[in-house]
């Protein structure tokens, strides 16, 4: 496609039309990928930052409940490895396989719960699990000293 004028008013001079259209190619690649890499730089300051406030505000016993682990947890989690694609962060939870096809599942179904029940089933289960932990350690614990007073030689079982 050169210009039969060799005085034309073309910005770039088609002498080389190879080159023109690599440099064409790698351009539009680049700006392309924008959304993609501003996606990865968000998803990577969003998780890293609520990762680091997580880990130095909130106690264990909230981060070991079921209903931060289903909250907040997978989703830093998704945003750190998947999205950002950082490897090198350790999070405490570990995510299935496809974790984003049952994530999306999981959502419309507890969507559906909330549309017909307004309260969601995900929801009910998750905080009666957290509140029915504390009574099952003290129970442990009452039937430990409970055993103890019967048998004084009698030591706690390590928990694993």
């Amino acid at each position: 496609m050169l210009p039969e004028d060799p005085d034309s008013k073309l910005p770039i001079p088609l002498d080389d039309a190879e080159g023109y259209l690599n440099r064409l190619n790698h351009y539009l690649a680049l700006s392309l990928s924008l959304p993609e890499r501003a996606a990865r730089a968000l998803g990577s300051l969003v998780g890293g930052s609520t990762l680091l406030l997580t880990k130095t505000l909130i106690p264990t016993a909230i981060k070991n409940s079921n209903s931060y682990r289903f909250t907040l947890g997978m989703f830093q989690t998704f945003l750190i490895n998947n999205v950002a694609q950082i490897d090198d962060i350790k999070t405490d939870i570990e995510l299935k396989e496809h974790f984003l096809n049952r994530k999306l599942l999981g959502t419309s179904l507890e969507a559906a719960g909330l549309l017909t029940m307004h309260l969601s089933p995900v929801w009910v289960f998750a905080i009666a699990s957290d509140a029915k932990a504390p009574q099952l350690s003290i129970h442990r614990r009452c039937r430990c000293q409970k055993l103890k007073s019967w048998r004084p030689n009698y030591e706690h079982p390590q928990r694993h």
